[in-house]
Protein backbone atom coordinates (compact mmCIF):
# COMPACT_ATOMS: atom_id res chain seq x y z
CA UNK A 1 0.00 0.00 0.00
CA UNK A 2 1.02 3.46 -0.36
CA UNK A 3 1.93 5.56 2.38
CA UNK A 4 -0.37 8.78 2.15
CA UNK A 5 2.14 10.99 3.22
CA UNK A 6 4.44 10.46 0.54
CA UNK A 7 1.23 10.98 -1.66
CA UNK A 8 0.66 14.50 -0.24
CA UNK A 9 4.62 15.52 -0.64
CA UNK A 10 4.29 14.72 -4.31
CA UNK A 11 1.45 17.11 -4.34
CA UNK A 12 2.86 19.77 -2.91
CA UNK A 13 6.15 19.87 -5.16
CA UNK A 14 4.74 19.71 -7.80
CA UNK A 15 3.07 23.09 -6.85
CA UNK A 16 6.75 24.98 -7.17
CA UNK A 17 7.11 26.28 -10.96
CA UNK A 18 10.34 24.91 -12.95
CA UNK A 19 11.09 28.66 -13.54
CA UNK A 20 11.46 29.22 -9.78
CA UNK A 21 14.16 26.51 -9.42
CA UNK A 22 15.88 28.28 -11.73
CA UNK A 23 15.78 31.50 -10.81
CA UNK A 24 16.46 30.33 -6.80
CA UNK A 25 19.58 28.32 -8.65
CA UNK A 26 21.25 31.44 -10.46
CA UNK A 27 20.54 33.83 -7.00
CA UNK A 28 22.88 31.70 -4.99
CA UNK A 29 25.64 31.16 -7.98
CA UNK A 30 25.94 35.23 -8.18
CA UNK A 31 25.94 35.21 -4.05
CA UNK A 32 29.35 33.04 -4.22
CA UNK A 33 30.85 35.30 -6.99
CA UNK A 34 30.02 38.44 -5.15
CA UNK A 35 31.18 36.98 -1.91
CA UNK A 36 34.65 36.01 -3.96
CA UNK A 37 35.27 39.19 -5.60
CA UNK A 38 34.50 40.89 -2.06
CA UNK A 39 37.30 38.89 -0.43
CA UNK A 40 40.16 39.52 -2.85
CA UNK A 41 39.42 43.10 -2.90
CA UNK A 42 39.78 42.93 1.05
CA UNK A 43 42.90 40.74 0.29
CA UNK A 44 44.47 43.17 -1.52
CA UNK A 45 43.65 46.35 0.96
CA UNK A 46 45.27 44.77 3.73
CA UNK A 47 48.52 43.19 1.82
CA UNK A 48 52.24 44.52 3.55
CA UNK A 49 53.89 47.37 1.29
CA UNK A 50 57.21 47.13 -0.04
CA UNK A 51 59.64 50.19 -0.15
CA UNK A 52 61.01 50.32 -3.16
CA UNK A 53 64.79 51.80 -3.30
CA UNK A 54 66.26 53.20 -6.29
CA UNK A 55 68.79 50.75 -8.35
CA UNK A 56 72.36 51.56 -8.25
CA UNK A 57 75.12 51.13 -10.87
CA UNK A 58 76.05 47.96 -11.69
CA UNK A 59 79.18 46.64 -10.17
CA UNK A 60 81.19 43.04 -10.91
CA UNK A 61 84.13 41.96 -9.04
CA UNK A 62 86.72 39.98 -11.45
CA UNK A 63 89.98 38.70 -11.11
CA UNK A 64 92.30 40.00 -13.53
CA UNK A 65 95.88 39.60 -15.03
CA UNK A 66 98.20 42.20 -16.37
CA UNK A 67 99.05 41.69 -20.31
CA UNK A 68 103.00 41.46 -21.49
CA UNK A 69 103.80 40.78 -24.62
CA UNK A 70 106.34 38.11 -25.27
CA UNK A 71 108.10 36.16 -27.63
CA UNK A 72 105.85 32.87 -28.01
CA UNK A 73 107.14 29.23 -30.17
CA UNK A 74 104.16 27.76 -31.91
CA UNK A 75 104.32 23.75 -30.95
CA UNK A 76 102.13 22.16 -32.91
CA UNK A 77 100.66 19.31 -31.04
CA UNK A 78 99.79 16.13 -33.03
CA UNK A 79 99.68 11.98 -32.60
CA UNK A 80 101.02 9.01 -34.71
CA UNK A 81 101.78 5.61 -35.16
CA UNK A 82 105.55 4.14 -35.18
CA UNK A 83 106.45 2.45 -38.28
CA UNK A 84 109.32 1.16 -39.07
CA UNK A 85 111.92 2.77 -41.49
CA UNK A 86 113.28 -0.39 -43.25
CA UNK A 87 111.48 -3.05 -42.72
CA UNK A 88 112.69 -6.58 -45.18
CA UNK A 89 111.81 -9.84 -45.80
CA UNK A 90 114.89 -11.74 -45.56
CA UNK A 91 114.29 -14.80 -48.27
CA UNK A 92 117.00 -17.43 -49.35
CA UNK A 93 118.61 -16.92 -53.32
CA UNK A 94 119.27 -20.54 -53.57
CA UNK A 95 117.77 -23.52 -52.56
CA UNK A 96 119.46 -26.71 -50.01
CA UNK A 97 119.43 -27.33 -46.70
CA UNK A 98 120.17 -24.93 -43.57
CA UNK A 99 123.16 -26.10 -41.93
CA UNK A 100 123.34 -23.27 -39.91
CA UNK A 101 121.48 -20.61 -38.18
CA UNK A 102 123.32 -17.43 -36.27
CA UNK A 103 122.14 -17.71 -32.38
CA UNK A 104 121.12 -13.80 -32.24
CA UNK A 105 118.42 -14.65 -35.09
CA UNK A 106 115.69 -14.69 -32.77
CA UNK A 107 112.75 -12.18 -32.07
CA UNK A 108 113.85 -9.10 -30.71
CA UNK A 109 117.31 -9.44 -30.60
CA UNK A 110 119.25 -6.71 -32.40
CA UNK A 111 121.75 -7.69 -35.37
CA UNK A 112 124.62 -6.10 -36.92
CA UNK A 113 124.89 -5.70 -40.85
CA UNK A 114 127.18 -7.89 -42.36
CA UNK A 115 126.07 -10.86 -39.77
CA UNK A 116 125.64 -14.39 -41.34
CA UNK A 117 122.21 -15.16 -40.13
CA UNK A 118 121.63 -18.09 -42.28
CA UNK A 119 123.87 -20.95 -43.78
CA UNK A 120 123.15 -23.52 -46.36
CA UNK A 121 125.07 -26.45 -46.99
CA UNK A 122 127.35 -25.59 -50.32
CA UNK A 123 128.86 -29.06 -51.69
CA UNK A 124 126.55 -28.57 -54.50
CA UNK A 125 127.44 -25.24 -55.10
CA UNK A 126 131.03 -26.24 -55.15
CA UNK A 127 130.63 -29.07 -57.04
CA UNK A 128 128.93 -26.65 -59.65
CA UNK A 129 132.06 -24.07 -59.47
CA UNK A 130 134.53 -26.99 -59.97
CA UNK A 131 132.46 -28.26 -63.13
CA UNK A 132 131.77 -24.72 -64.32
CA UNK A 133 135.54 -23.68 -64.23
CA UNK A 134 136.53 -26.79 -65.97
CA UNK A 135 134.35 -26.22 -69.30
CA UNK A 136 135.57 -22.65 -69.10
CA UNK A 137 139.36 -24.52 -69.50
CA UNK A 138 137.82 -26.40 -72.50
CA UNK A 139 136.31 -23.56 -73.90
CA UNK A 140 139.63 -21.55 -73.66
CA UNK A 141 141.58 -24.02 -75.24
CA UNK A 142 138.93 -24.34 -78.38
CA UNK A 143 139.23 -20.82 -78.55
CA UNK A 144 143.33 -21.12 -78.76
CA UNK A 145 143.11 -23.66 -81.51
CA UNK A 146 140.82 -21.47 -83.51
CA UNK A 147 142.87 -18.65 -83.23
CA UNK A 148 146.33 -21.18 -84.70
CA UNK A 149 144.04 -22.59 -87.33
CA UNK A 150 143.45 -18.25 -88.43
CA UNK A 151 147.28 -18.19 -88.31
CA UNK A 152 147.59 -21.02 -90.50
CA UNK A 153 145.28 -19.67 -93.02
CA UNK A 154 146.50 -16.51 -93.07
CA UNK A 155 149.54 -18.12 -93.97
CA UNK A 156 147.83 -20.13 -96.39
CA UNK A 157 146.55 -16.51 -97.86
CA UNK A 158 150.02 -15.33 -97.96
CA UNK A 159 151.68 -18.49 -99.75
CA UNK A 160 149.11 -18.41 -102.43
CA UNK A 161 148.97 -14.76 -102.80
CA UNK A 162 153.02 -15.24 -103.69
CA UNK A 163 152.09 -18.48 -106.36
CA UNK A 164 149.80 -16.25 -107.92
CA UNK A 165 152.37 -13.40 -108.38
CA UNK A 166 155.24 -15.68 -109.57
CA UNK A 167 152.34 -17.22 -111.70
CA UNK A 168 151.74 -13.46 -113.46
CA UNK A 169 155.29 -13.22 -113.92
CA UNK A 170 155.79 -16.38 -115.91
CA UNK A 171 152.83 -15.13 -118.19
CA UNK A 172 154.22 -12.03 -118.42
CA UNK A 173 157.75 -14.14 -119.46
CA UNK A 174 156.11 -16.29 -121.68
CA UNK A 175 153.94 -13.18 -123.35
CA UNK A 176 157.44 -11.65 -123.90
CA UNK A 177 159.28 -14.69 -125.39
CA UNK A 178 155.99 -15.19 -127.55
CA UNK A 179 156.27 -11.65 -129.17
CA UNK A 180 159.84 -12.22 -129.61
CA UNK A 181 159.19 -15.26 -131.72
CA UNK A 182 156.73 -13.39 -133.79
CA UNK A 183 159.74 -11.45 -134.31
CA UNK A 184 161.95 -14.09 -135.22
CA UNK A 185 159.04 -15.64 -137.56
CA UNK A 186 158.66 -12.72 -139.89
CA UNK A 187 163.07 -12.61 -140.44
CA UNK A 188 162.72 -16.23 -140.49
CA UNK A 189 159.74 -15.81 -143.35
CA UNK A 190 161.67 -12.70 -145.23
CA UNK A 191 164.76 -15.37 -145.23
CA UNK A 192 163.19 -18.56 -146.73
CA UNK A 193 161.94 -16.02 -149.87
CA UNK A 194 165.46 -15.63 -150.11
CA UNK A 195 166.61 -19.61 -150.65
CA UNK A 196 166.57 -20.85 -154.24
CA UNK A 197 166.10 -24.42 -154.18
CA UNK A 198 162.73 -23.81 -151.50
CA UNK A 199 160.51 -25.10 -153.46
CA UNK A 200 162.22 -28.43 -153.62
CA UNK A 201 162.65 -28.66 -149.95
CA UNK A 202 160.97 -31.39 -147.48
CA UNK A 203 158.05 -29.85 -145.60
CA UNK A 204 160.46 -30.70 -142.25
CA UNK A 205 163.41 -28.28 -144.12
CA UNK A 206 160.47 -25.63 -144.59
CA UNK A 207 159.22 -25.89 -141.20
CA UNK A 208 162.35 -25.92 -139.90
CA UNK A 209 163.45 -22.64 -141.73
CA UNK A 210 159.91 -20.92 -140.61
CA UNK A 211 160.80 -21.71 -137.29
CA UNK A 212 156.89 -23.34 -136.35
CA UNK A 213 158.16 -25.70 -133.61
CA UNK A 214 159.51 -22.11 -131.83
CA UNK A 215 155.97 -20.44 -132.66
CA UNK A 216 153.75 -23.03 -130.62
CA UNK A 217 155.89 -23.56 -128.05
CA UNK A 218 156.12 -19.68 -127.25
CA UNK A 219 152.40 -19.85 -127.39
CA UNK A 220 152.00 -23.20 -125.21
CA UNK A 221 154.15 -21.10 -122.48
CA UNK A 222 151.82 -18.77 -122.74
CA UNK A 223 148.43 -20.67 -122.59
CA UNK A 224 150.58 -23.12 -119.65
CA UNK A 225 151.21 -19.48 -117.92
CA UNK A 226 147.78 -17.87 -117.90
CA UNK A 227 146.53 -21.51 -116.38
CA UNK A 228 148.88 -21.17 -114.00
CA UNK A 229 147.63 -18.11 -112.87
CA UNK A 230 143.88 -18.91 -112.63
CA UNK A 231 145.11 -22.19 -110.40
CA UNK A 232 147.26 -19.39 -108.10
CA UNK A 233 144.15 -17.18 -108.01
CA UNK A 234 141.95 -20.42 -107.23
CA UNK A 235 144.47 -21.32 -104.29
CA UNK A 236 144.15 -17.78 -102.80
CA UNK A 237 140.34 -18.23 -103.10
CA UNK A 238 140.42 -21.27 -100.83
CA UNK A 239 142.94 -19.93 -98.94
CA UNK A 240 141.05 -16.87 -98.22
CA UNK A 241 137.73 -18.66 -97.49
CA UNK A 242 139.83 -20.58 -95.06
CA UNK A 243 141.02 -17.36 -92.88
CA UNK A 244 137.03 -16.78 -92.92
CA UNK A 245 135.92 -20.47 -91.62
CA UNK A 246 138.58 -20.02 -89.38
CA UNK A 247 137.96 -16.41 -88.19
CA UNK A 248 134.25 -17.73 -87.50
CA UNK A 249 135.28 -20.72 -85.62
CA UNK A 250 137.06 -17.92 -83.26
CA UNK A 251 134.16 -16.23 -82.83
CA UNK A 252 132.03 -19.17 -81.94
CA UNK A 253 135.16 -20.20 -79.81
CA UNK A 254 135.07 -16.84 -78.03
CA UNK A 255 131.33 -16.78 -77.93
CA UNK A 256 131.47 -20.21 -75.94
CA UNK A 257 134.10 -19.39 -73.70
CA UNK A 258 131.89 -15.74 -72.50
CA UNK A 259 129.26 -18.45 -72.04
CA UNK A 260 131.30 -20.51 -69.73
CA UNK A 261 132.63 -17.42 -68.33
CA UNK A 262 129.28 -16.87 -67.33
CA UNK A 263 128.33 -19.88 -66.14
CA UNK A 264 131.35 -19.51 -63.82
CA UNK A 265 130.61 -16.57 -62.58
CA UNK A 266 127.16 -17.99 -61.73
CA UNK A 267 127.75 -20.86 -59.97
CA UNK A 268 130.42 -18.57 -57.32
CA UNK A 269 127.03 -16.16 -56.81
CA UNK A 270 124.68 -19.56 -56.08
CA UNK A 271 127.76 -20.71 -53.94
CA UNK A 272 128.03 -17.42 -52.24
CA UNK A 273 124.31 -16.81 -52.30
CA UNK A 274 124.31 -19.85 -49.74
CA UNK A 275 125.37 -17.74 -46.84
CA UNK A 276 122.44 -15.18 -46.19
CA UNK A 277 123.87 -11.88 -44.47
CA UNK A 278 121.90 -9.16 -42.32
CA UNK A 279 121.73 -6.08 -44.88
CA UNK A 280 121.57 -3.42 -41.76
CA UNK A 281 121.97 -2.85 -38.39
CA UNK A 282 118.21 -4.75 -37.29
CA UNK A 283 116.79 -6.02 -34.98
CA UNK A 284 114.83 -9.74 -35.60
CA UNK A 285 110.93 -9.01 -35.75
CA UNK A 286 110.18 -12.84 -36.83
CA UNK A 287 112.39 -15.85 -37.37
CA UNK A 288 111.56 -18.73 -39.67
CA UNK A 289 114.71 -20.52 -40.74
CA UNK A 290 116.04 -23.50 -38.54
CA UNK A 291 118.50 -26.21 -38.78
CA UNK A 292 117.54 -28.96 -41.49
CA UNK A 293 115.23 -27.01 -43.02
CA UNK A 294 114.88 -27.24 -46.82
CA UNK A 295 114.49 -23.72 -48.20
CA UNK A 296 113.65 -22.67 -51.94
CA UNK A 297 114.21 -19.06 -53.17
CA UNK A 298 110.89 -18.08 -52.41
CA UNK A 299 111.18 -19.29 -48.19
CA UNK A 300 111.38 -16.32 -45.94
CA UNK A 301 114.30 -16.73 -43.61
CA UNK A 302 113.46 -14.12 -41.06
CA UNK A 303 112.17 -10.64 -40.55
CA UNK A 304 113.53 -7.50 -39.93
CA UNK A 305 113.28 -4.12 -38.87
CA UNK A 306 116.25 -1.48 -39.58
CA UNK A 307 116.87 -0.38 -35.49
CA UNK A 308 119.00 2.55 -36.17
CA UNK A 309 115.62 4.67 -36.68
CA UNK A 310 111.87 4.59 -36.86
CA UNK A 311 109.12 7.10 -38.47
CA UNK A 312 106.32 8.12 -36.79
CA UNK A 313 103.30 8.46 -39.30
CA UNK A 314 101.75 12.20 -38.46
CA UNK A 315 98.06 13.41 -39.21
CA UNK A 316 97.90 17.15 -38.93
CA UNK A 317 95.03 19.46 -40.18
CA UNK A 318 96.51 21.28 -43.43
CA UNK A 319 96.02 24.91 -42.24
CA UNK A 320 98.84 23.88 -39.34
CA UNK A 321 101.26 22.77 -41.87
CA UNK A 322 101.94 26.80 -42.35
CA UNK A 323 103.97 26.34 -38.72
CA UNK A 324 105.91 23.60 -39.36
CA UNK A 325 109.09 23.90 -41.24
CA UNK A 326 109.54 20.66 -43.95
CA UNK A 327 112.94 20.04 -45.04
CA UNK A 328 113.72 21.33 -48.37
CA UNK A 329 117.26 22.92 -50.23
CA UNK A 330 119.50 20.76 -48.09
CA UNK A 331 117.92 22.40 -44.75
CA UNK A 332 116.62 19.96 -42.14
CA UNK A 333 113.03 19.64 -41.25
CA UNK A 334 111.09 20.93 -37.61
CA UNK A 335 112.16 19.28 -34.75
CA UNK A 336 109.73 16.86 -32.61
CA UNK A 337 109.52 15.66 -29.14
CA UNK A 338 107.73 12.25 -29.03
CA UNK A 339 105.75 10.55 -26.16
CA UNK A 340 103.95 7.64 -25.80
CA UNK A 341 100.02 8.42 -25.26
CA UNK A 342 98.29 7.48 -22.26
CA UNK A 343 99.72 7.08 -18.35
CA UNK A 344 103.12 6.85 -19.88
CA UNK A 345 103.59 10.45 -21.56
CA UNK A 346 105.26 11.72 -19.00
CA UNK A 347 107.92 8.52 -18.59
CA UNK A 348 109.74 8.94 -21.65
CA UNK A 349 110.23 10.61 -24.60
CA UNK A 350 112.47 10.66 -27.77
CA UNK A 351 113.53 13.68 -30.00
CA UNK A 352 113.76 13.55 -33.95
CA UNK A 353 112.17 15.64 -36.99
CA UNK A 354 110.05 15.87 -39.80
CA UNK A 355 111.77 14.14 -43.09
CA UNK A 356 108.85 14.22 -45.50
CA UNK A 357 105.37 15.48 -46.20
CA UNK A 358 103.87 12.80 -47.97
CA UNK A 359 101.98 14.15 -51.30
CA UNK A 360 98.40 12.90 -50.41
CA UNK A 361 95.84 13.98 -48.05
CA UNK A 362 93.58 11.26 -45.99
CA UNK A 363 90.03 10.61 -47.18
CA UNK A 364 88.58 10.25 -44.25
CA UNK A 365 89.86 13.49 -41.76
CA UNK A 366 91.09 15.87 -44.71
CA UNK A 367 94.40 15.99 -43.06
CA UNK A 368 97.86 16.16 -44.35
CA UNK A 369 100.10 13.31 -43.22
CA UNK A 370 104.04 13.46 -42.32
CA UNK A 371 106.60 11.40 -41.22
CA UNK A 372 109.29 12.34 -38.52
CA UNK A 373 112.58 10.37 -38.05
CA UNK A 374 113.21 9.24 -34.85
CA UNK A 375 117.39 8.03 -34.71
CA UNK A 376 117.90 5.46 -32.56
CA UNK A 377 114.63 4.65 -31.01
CA UNK A 378 115.58 1.27 -28.92
CA UNK A 379 118.91 2.80 -27.58
CA UNK A 380 117.61 6.67 -27.09
CA UNK A 381 115.62 6.36 -23.79
CA UNK A 382 115.99 3.51 -21.01
CA UNK A 383 112.38 2.55 -22.60
CA UNK A 384 112.38 1.59 -25.84
CA UNK A 385 110.15 3.15 -28.73
CA UNK A 386 108.42 0.13 -30.14
CA UNK A 387 106.51 0.01 -33.50
CA UNK A 388 102.91 0.45 -34.23
CA UNK A 389 102.95 2.39 -31.00
CA UNK A 390 100.28 4.91 -30.59
CA UNK A 391 102.48 8.31 -29.45
CA UNK A 392 101.94 12.37 -28.70
CA UNK A 393 103.81 14.54 -30.84
CA UNK A 394 104.82 18.62 -29.92
CA UNK A 395 106.65 19.86 -33.45
CA UNK A 396 108.04 23.06 -32.72
CA UNK A 397 107.01 25.98 -35.10
CA UNK A 398 108.45 28.94 -36.01
CA UNK A 399 108.67 32.18 -32.46
CA UNK A 400 106.31 35.00 -32.91
CA UNK A 401 107.08 38.10 -31.86
CA UNK A 402 105.37 40.70 -29.80
CA UNK A 403 102.13 38.59 -29.10
CA UNK A 404 100.12 38.00 -26.26
CA UNK A 405 99.25 34.52 -24.58
CA UNK A 406 95.72 34.14 -22.50
CA UNK A 407 94.16 31.63 -21.01
CA UNK A 408 91.48 29.95 -24.04
CA UNK A 409 88.76 30.85 -21.49
CA UNK A 410 89.54 34.60 -21.81
CA UNK A 411 88.63 33.97 -25.87
CA UNK A 412 85.11 35.19 -26.10
CA UNK A 413 82.51 34.94 -29.33
CA UNK A 414 85.98 33.73 -31.36
CA UNK A 415 87.89 37.25 -31.65
CA UNK A 416 86.81 39.56 -28.04
CA UNK A 417 89.10 39.57 -25.02
CA UNK A 418 87.67 41.59 -21.62
CA UNK A 419 90.14 44.23 -20.68
CA UNK A 420 89.67 46.09 -17.61
CA UNK A 421 90.47 49.68 -18.44
CA UNK A 422 92.55 52.66 -16.36
CA UNK A 423 89.37 53.62 -15.16
CA UNK A 424 88.48 50.20 -14.12
CA UNK A 425 85.25 49.84 -16.94
CA UNK A 426 85.57 46.77 -19.13
CA UNK A 427 86.83 47.09 -22.26
CA UNK A 428 85.69 44.55 -25.35
CA UNK A 429 88.65 44.65 -27.56
CA UNK A 430 88.42 43.05 -30.73
CA UNK A 431 92.04 40.97 -31.21
CA UNK A 432 93.42 38.17 -33.99
CA UNK A 433 94.37 34.71 -33.29
CA UNK A 434 97.57 33.75 -34.23
CA UNK A 435 97.51 30.60 -32.97
CA UNK A 436 96.09 28.49 -30.07
CA UNK A 437 95.71 24.89 -28.67
CA UNK A 438 93.29 23.26 -25.89
CA UNK A 439 94.74 25.76 -22.74
CA UNK A 440 95.87 29.27 -24.26
CA UNK A 441 95.36 31.48 -27.28
CA UNK A 442 97.88 33.39 -28.91
CA UNK A 443 96.72 36.71 -30.29
CA UNK A 444 97.70 40.02 -31.65
CA UNK A 445 96.32 43.65 -32.19
CA UNK A 446 93.68 44.93 -29.50
CA UNK A 447 95.50 44.74 -26.27
CA UNK A 448 98.41 46.72 -25.35
CA UNK A 449 101.16 45.52 -22.59
CA UNK A 450 100.43 46.40 -19.15
CA UNK A 451 96.92 46.52 -19.64
CA UNK A 452 94.45 44.12 -17.13
CA UNK A 453 92.97 40.75 -18.79
CA UNK A 454 90.05 39.90 -17.42
CA UNK A 455 89.88 36.32 -16.39
CA UNK A 456 86.21 35.97 -14.27
CA UNK A 457 83.21 35.16 -16.23
CA UNK A 458 80.67 37.73 -16.58
CA UNK A 459 76.89 37.43 -17.36
CA UNK A 460 75.87 39.91 -19.64
CA UNK A 461 78.91 41.71 -20.65
CA UNK A 462 78.73 45.22 -21.34
CA UNK A 463 80.85 47.83 -22.28
CA UNK A 464 81.76 50.30 -19.83
CA UNK A 465 80.47 48.24 -16.70
CA UNK A 466 82.29 48.91 -13.30
CA UNK A 467 84.62 46.23 -12.36
CA UNK A 468 85.99 46.15 -9.14
CA UNK A 469 88.94 43.73 -7.85
CA UNK A 470 88.91 41.47 -4.73
CA UNK A 471 89.72 43.38 -2.35
CA UNK A 472 86.96 46.72 -3.37
CA UNK A 473 83.76 46.44 -1.01
CA UNK A 474 81.32 47.93 -2.88
CA UNK A 475 77.77 48.71 -1.50
CA UNK A 476 76.13 47.09 -4.66
CA UNK A 477 78.08 44.87 -6.42
CA UNK A 478 77.93 41.23 -8.13
CA UNK A 479 80.73 38.80 -7.05
CA UNK A 480 81.79 36.52 -10.17
CA UNK A 481 83.68 33.31 -9.58
CA UNK A 482 85.27 30.97 -11.76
Amino acid sequence: MNDPHDHQRETSHHHIPVWLLWLLRLAVAGLIVCGGVLLYRHLLATAPQHERKPQGERQVTVEVTPLQAVSQAVTVSATGTVVPVHELSLMAQVAGRVVKVDPALEPGNRVQAGTVAVAIEQADYELAVQQAEAALVQKRNALADARVAVGVSKSGVVTAESALAQAKAAVVDAEYSYRLELGEQDVARHEWQMVEDRDTASDLDRELALRQPHLRKAEADVASAKAGVTSAEASLAVAQANVTTAETAVGTAEASVKDAEATVAQARLDLARTTVTVPFDAVVSERNATVGTEVTTQTTLATLVDRTAFWVEVSVPYDNLAWIELPRDGKDGAKATVRIAGAMAETASWEGQVVACLPTIETSGREVRLLVQIPNPLEQNSIPLLLNAFVTLEIAGPPLDDVFVIPRRCLHNGNEAWVRDSEGRMAIRAVKTLWGNEESVVVRDGLAAGEELVLSDISSPVSGLKLLLPASTPTTQETNHE
